[in-house]
Parts: C-alpha cells; structure tokens; sequence
C-alpha cells in the first residue's frame, strides 16, 4: 500500500496495489479518533491527541473489525513504513494540518 498525502489537499489517500482499491476519508469524517505523529510513541502512546502513536500500522493494528468507525489522523511528516490490513473495516486515514 501507498500513502499520498500530496494528491488531495488536506487528505490522504491509501492505495492498494493489489486490487486497485482506493480509500480515503474526507476532513469533518465522524468516529473514534486515532492520532499519529512523528512525536508520537508506539510503545507508551495510546492514540490520543495529546500522546498519539508514532506509526500508522501501530494505529490499524489498535482498532476491530466490524462495523464502528475510526479516523486515522496522521500528523503532517514522513512515515516509512509498510502499512498493512486485512478484514472488514470501516476506517478512514486523514492528514491533519
């Protein structure tokens, strides 16, 4: 997978390779909220504003399968890394400004 955050101003867009699939989540989207920033820590964060995670895949590896909503928002940076899911999830990755 791929993440652009250049594509669609104030957004990310995630884009499986595999099937061609494209997600992405508009801002003002409704959920639970998960937040990532290069600050953050994936071994003492708990996805929260004020002590957010530092990867994207520590943020999809936090939520279940199912039918409740979650926002991703990624703090403005760089992430390397390879993000990967399986499973019915309902999730949106947004880029916060």
């Amino acid at each position: 997978m791929r993440l652009d955050p250049s594509s669609n101003a104030g957004n990310f867009v995630m884009y499986n390779s595999v099937t061609s699939q494209l997600f992405s989540a508009p801002l003002g989207t409704s959920g639970t909220v998960i937040y990532v920033a290069t600050t953050g820590s994936d071994s003492s964060g708990n996805g929260t504003i004020l002590f957010p995670y530092r990867t994207i895949q520590k943020a999809l590896n936090s939520i279940t399968a199912g039918g409740t909503p979650y926002v991703i928002e990624v703090a403005p940076g760089v992430y390397q890394e390879d993000v990967s899911i399986s499973g019915d999830y309902n999730i949106g990755i947004v880029g916060m400004s």
